[in-house]
């Protein structure tokens, strides 16, 4: 049996080849081409920092609850219901305090900062105050009786306040900017046994109503919250917040509203008026009354400060 010979053309099977080599080339380098380069990760800077910083010291004493504590001796009267309550209470001493004073010794104020991946920024605001309170005494229910004897002791006890609230920051083309903030400060000086709670605050101001509850959410305004400038409370100068109904969950409290260190004692509807235009606060602080009525319970209290914007 005889083979015919193979007719190979080299030649034309090599040009082939060079020619699918080269499409192959063209094609890649089209693809490569449509790629994207994936952009730099944001990575935090020391000057990010220093920038921040100088945003919150420009708001420094908003963001500061130094300020809520009273310039001066604040009178207190015992609601007469309250009173009967201790007056009956025949097991320990009890004290009727008519004022109560403030002394600081120490305080920090500072920020804890905490980036995120999406060029944006919490800041935590932190605020610690240490000091006496001075509550002058105006007379003694002694152990075992129920009248009352004068009496010009002072009882003298720990401060120790620390507060928190937060600011939240983005970062746009040139620089960042304060986006939101925290629906409140919230302060506490608290004696475990007798620390109060406060569960809500109704508050009314022109043409518009607020409740105020400790925690975050998206359906109600939280003290814990994060809200941009349009959601907070906005007045014109001379313009009042009335403080409408405080709800308490735990413990008795003597309760005052003031807009700095000028404390009045609650009542519903009483009203706190705004005159400076700039960031400012209403504050609402219960006070536990057992810390007022007896010398061996530490000072306990809780401060919301709910900012206002007066312009």
């Amino acid at each position: 049996m005889s083979c015919s010979p193979v007719n190979f053309d080299y030649t034309g099977s090599m040009r082939k080849f060079f020619e699918f080599g080269l499409l192959g080339l063209i094609l890649a380098g089209l693809f490569a081409g449509c790629e994207t380069t994936p952009p730099e990760p944001w990575a935090w800077t020391p000057q990010d920092s220093l920038d921040i910083t100088a945003l919150l010291d420009e708001d420094g004493g908003f963001l500061s609850s130094v300020d809520y504590l009273p310039a001066s001796a604040v009178a207190v009267q015992i609601p007469p219901e309250t009173l009967a309550v201790y007056k009956s209470d025949t097991t320990t001493t009890r004290y009727l305090v008519k004022d109560i004073r403030f002394t600081v010794s120490d305080s920090f104020f500072g920020y804890d900062l905490e980036p995120a991946l999406d060029t944006t920024v919490t800041a935590n605001v932190l605020d610690t105050l240490k000091g006496k309170v001075y509550l002058a005494v105006d007379s003694v229910l002694e152990r075992g009786s129920d009248t009352f004897i004068a009496s010009s002791d002072t009882l003298v006890k720990t401060l120790r306040y620390a507060s928190w609230n937060a600011v939240f920051f983005d970062s746009t083309d040139t620089a960042w900017r304060r986006a939101k903030y925290s629906g409140g400060i919230q302060g506490t000086a608290p004696e475990v046994a007798f620390a109060p709670r406060i569960a809500s605050v109704k508050l009314g101001y022109p043409g518009c109503e607020k409740t105020v509850f400790p925690g975050a959410s998206a359906d109600y305004y939280g003290i814990s919250g994060l809200y941009e400038s349009g959601e907070l409370i906005s007045l014109s100068p001379g313009e009042e917040v009335s403080i409408d109904e405080i709800a308490v969950t735990q413990g008795t409290m003597f309760l005052f509203v003031s807009k700095g260190s000028e404390w009045v004692p609650y009542t519903p509807g009483v009203k706190v008026r705004f005159d400076t235009e700039g960031k400012s606060r209403l504050y609402v602080i219960g006070i536990s009354i057992e810390s007022l009525l007896y010398s061996s319970t530490e000072w306990a209290c809780l401060v919301w400060g709910i900012p206002v914007i007066v312009e």
